[in-house]
């Protein structure tokens, strides 16, 4: 059964290959689009957060919104947040008498 995960005692590890990053600079065509434009590849560039907005798109947009109301992930996080800020409230609360 580890016979076939043995490589032989004659194997050579490989040369890893001769780029400096995980995409290379180029473009790529983009097929099918209406306008021809043409995909540029840039490093160093940062991503917005709200990246889906990027696409100018009012379906996906709508999709994202939609996902974001109704996660309840998000919604426990604010309501745990909310709750920090009334106990941090309550907790200054007394050094306000007189």
């Amino acid at each position: 059964m580890l016979c076939g995960c043995a490589v032989g005692p004659d194997f050579e590890r490989p040369a890893p290959p001769s780029v400096d990053g995980y995409l290379l600079e180029r473009q790529a065509s983009l097929a099918g689009t209406a306008d021809g434009v043409t995909q540029r590849y840039q490093r160093k560039r940062d991503v917005p957060g709200d990246w889906w907005k990027l696409f100018g798109s009012s379906g996906l947009r709508a999709l994202v919104d939609e996902a974001l109301r109704n996660n309840p992930d998000l919604q426990a996080a604010q309501a745990a947040l909310r709750i920090a800020r009334e106990n941090t409230a309550a907790q200054r609360a007394p050094s306000f008498h007189l």
